[in-house]
């Protein structure tokens, strides 16, 4: 029979009652939400002697979360870092009356570029010869040639 209330609902939840395992099965959240460890199993088995078993340290879980944590990381930075190097790639690669856009929507021809001073002079308006100066990491996309202004 399920005891506590967490067993009582899953029981019910699942309608373990006609199960012969219900017993098990009932005892299954209580054993999981109120063990000593994070599986649900003591990882230490009773001393001789009747001494309780030591208390896992923070190391034996750290044993558990490190490559946890590295995987988390590895999936996290590693699409981030290729992105990166892809815009690094296409700012590397501006020419002259190459066809851009800005992060902020601008759309002109790149004039002039100073990759020692980081600039880019983008022309924005033929008719008026309107030309505005910019970061390299600004640029946002390089656009097809009949996108130039």
């Amino acid at each position: 029979m399920c005891k506590t209330f967490t067993t009582l609902l899953f029981c019910r939840v699942l309608r373990l009652n006609e199960n012969p395992l219900s017993s098990v099965l009932c005892h299954l959240p209580t054993i999981l939400l109120f063990s000593d460890t994070m599986f649900g199993f003591s990882l230490f088995a009773e001393g001789a002697a009747g001494q309780g078993a030591p208390e896992p340290g923070i190391w034996t879980n750290l044993i558990f979360f490190l490559p946890l944590i590295l995987i988390f990381m590895w999936f996290m930075m590693r699409p981030q870092q290729r992105q990166e190097e892809k815009r690094r790639k296409m700012i590397d690669s501006l020419n002259k009356n190459d066809a851009v856009m800005t992060v902020g929507g601008l759309i002109g021809t790149i004039h002039l570029i100073d990759k020692e001073h980081n600039e880019v002079v983008l022309k924005v308006d033929d008719g008026n010869g309107t030309k505005i100066r910019f970061v390299l990491d600004a640029i946002h996309a390089v656009l097809p040639k009949d996108k130039a202004v």
